[in-house]
């Protein structure tokens, strides 16, 4: 079974063991789940749950923030700039 990242539409990757390399996050009072690969999880941290679920709903403001998206390298560390 293949698995898609509700965000990006990337096919989520799997460890040796056949776990994913990702998370699930569910809608309260909802049978819904949404598979969120590894990258796309620091989205789903910096904004929360909550906010992470209206933006999963909204696809307009879902690519405009996978476009802002991006890795910024100081100094050997990574700073994460996300806008939304």
């Amino acid at each position: 079974m293949k698995l898609r990242c509700h965000l990006c539409q990337k096919e989520i990757d799997v460890d040796s063991m056949g776990k994913l390399k990702g998370t699930v996050v569910r809608e309260i009072g909802k049978r819904k789940f949404y598979y969120i690969c590894a990258p796309c999880q620091v989205i789903l941290h910096k904004l929360g749950k909550k906010k992470f679920l209206e933006l999963l709903r909204d696809k307009e403001k879902a690519r405009k923030a996978l476009e802002e998206y991006s890795i910024d390298e100081r100094e050997g560390k990574r700073y994460w700039k996300i806008k939304i």
